[in-house]
């Protein structure tokens, strides 16, 4: 795992030249069905259309999957349908390949949404990439890339996805009457940045404890006012599945099995009583790659990208505290900086579906109350989308949710629970989050919960009909110490909740220097100021 990412690029936020169409098929789910469902989206006749505009599809390929490791490692659980039915060596599949194409059940039964993956690319012999209609006029619409854009700098200088995506979804009138079901198509978004860095959760880099009279472990405490029955309650006979970051169990217990993990009861308890399911990740997230997918800020609010591979077991530390009957998995969605795709989401999230319906070779059976912790931001913000350089409208960024949409709310109504983390925009140390009054001074703006968490109020747009909030969906934001909103923390909303995620840190000295350090064993270690207002937690890289 490389330690720091130092000279980033600017921000990204989708894989360049891959895009995600959602389907809506009337042929029933099950096993024995997977190709009769990708037979009636009709995948030519689309293909076909894009031609005739200058664009070409194909399907993606193993190195682009998500995969559960080789069985011989017992650390790494679980096996994968997809695994088998992506079929073999790196060849690219024509578009009607079962591979990165994710299955779920329709909320009402009656058919099946597909969440389906493709590299995009220039129909041969077209010599340049045709514009399409769109707000701005007298230019690409859905240029991006270049010098000065606020994007990913040349990363995106030959990037069509958005040109695509734009072009299916203001088309699927058309191909309703040829009988191919798009319900809209969307960029593979990244949670994290590719070449680059992006928005993500973490506001600060992981701070050492003091390791002189340690105790073995913080307890967590739920507030008096807090009902007695929720006092009582331990969480027996849920399930509770972490989709985040991990490290492999092996590494883990290594650490737990060291002198000083032998004093960390959390730890400890965490090892023997947390099933860990590791999968290998597909190259363009693969950690060995130096310029690989990164999220994290340092202490003065810059975008650095930092290691964060036990993100993942600290979450479930905090779960395993306070509901230590329940029953819980870490999943790996996300790479070692915190970096990761719509591709590895989906995977994720179709696998929970077969194996909560028991599907044979799906893995480990889950039954209800089962509920799914969502640590991750899974797309850019209005604020993003709909200003400079994109300028799509509210339509355009409505359609571009609704895959991620059909996805959650398709386990929702299998019973399914969602708790999504509102976000960490709302600082003072990022100067768009700030609003100045009129007599000069500023204030941090709130920002409202990001997606996913934000499905869980109604949405609506010009020409589209209300997509209705998820009730289970449970939108997460943070308090500090004294019981106020952190500062960094968006609003959950009327439906959300809010607990303790501490408060941002007070460097020493407060001025940023001008060039990012590096970390420690590379660089000085950052002084903070006391005292720390901070969750204490699991923690076994050798780096902070």
């Amino acid at each position: 795992m490389t330690t720091v990412q130092t000279s980033l690029p600017m921000v990204a936020h989708w894989h360049e030249n891959q895009i995600v169409i959602t389907f809506r098929s009337n042929e029933q789910l099950s096993p024995a069905t997977t190709g009769r469902v990708i037979a009636s989206l009709h995948l030519d006749r689309l293909n076909q259309f894009l031609t005739t505009k200058g664009f070409t599809l194909t399907s993606f390929s193993d190195k682009d999957l998500f995969r559960i490791p080789q069985r011989d490692d017992p650390s790494r659980s679980n096996s994968s349908p997809q695994e088998n039915a992506a079929g073999s060596g790196n060849q690219a599949p024509n578009v009607n390949s079962p591979s990165g194409k994710y299955l779920f059940r329709t909320p009402d039964g009656k058919g099946t949404s597909v969440i389906a993956f493709f590299h995009v690319d220039a129909a041969p012999g077209t010599a340049t990439t045709p514009a399409t209609a769109g707000n701005n006029q007298g230019q690409d619409p859905y240029a991006t890339g270049g010098a000065g854009t606020g994007t990913a700098g040349g990363y995106y200088a030959n990037d069509i996805t958005m040109k695509v995506t734009c072009l299916i979804n203001e088309h699927l009138h058309e191909f309703k009457q040829v009988e191919v079901p798009i319900v809209s198509a969307m960029p593979n978004w990244l949670k994290g940045g590719a070449k680059c860095i992006i928005e993500g959760c973490p506001i600060t880099p992981p701070l050492p404890v003091d390791t002189v009279n340690v105790r073995g472990r913080w307890k967590f405490m739920l507030p008096r006012q807090v009902e007695e029955s929720l006092q009582k309650a331990d969480g027996r006979r849920v399930t509770v599945l972490v989709l985040d970051t991990l490290r492999p169990y092996a590494d883990v217990s290594a650490v737990a099995a060291s002198d000083a993990g032998a004093k960390n009861a959390l730890l400890q308890d965490i090892v023997k009583n947390v099933t860990f399911s590791y999968n290998d990740l597909p190259e363009v997230l693969n950690d060995a790659d130096d310029e690989q997918p990164v999220i994290g800020k340092d202490v003065y609010g810059r975008q650095i990208g930092f290691p964060m591979s036990d993100h993942g077991i600290f979450v479930a530390g905090i779960i395993r505290d306070i509901a230590p009957g329940a029953r819980i998995e870490c999943i790996r969605v996300l790479n070692d900086f915190g970096g990761g795709n719509t591709t590895g989401l989906m995977y994720a999230l179709e696998q929970i579906q077969n194996r909560l319906q028991h599907q044979e070779g799906a893995g480990s059976p889950l039954n209800l109350p089962l509920v799914v912790n969502l640590s991750l931001v899974g797309t850019p913000p209005d604020e993003v989308l709909m200003t400079s350089p994109y300028n799509l409208n509210q339509t355009q960024v409505y359609q571009l949710r609704e895959g991620l949409y059909e996805a959650i709310q398709s386990l929702t109504a299998q019973g399914v629970v969602f708790v999504a983390a509102a976000g960490n925009d709302s600082e003072l140390r990022n100067s768009s989050s700030l609003i100045t009054l009129s007599d000069g001074t500023t204030i941090p703006k709130r920002f409202q919960p990001r997606y996913p968490a934000a499905f869980a109020y109604d949405e609506s747009a010009p020409g589209q009909p209300t997509r209705s909030g998820i009730p289970t969906v449970i939108p997460v934001g943070a308090v500090n110490q004294t019981g106020n909103a952190a500062s960094y923390s968006n609003y959950p909303g009327t439906v959300g909740i809010a607990t303790y995620g501490g408060e941002l840190p007070t460097p020493d000295p407060e001025d940023a220097p001008p060039t990012p350090p590096l970390p420690p064993p590379y660089g000085t270690r950052t002084k903070i100021a006391e005292p720390i207002d901070a969750v204490r937690g699991v923690y076994t890289c050798a780096l902070f």
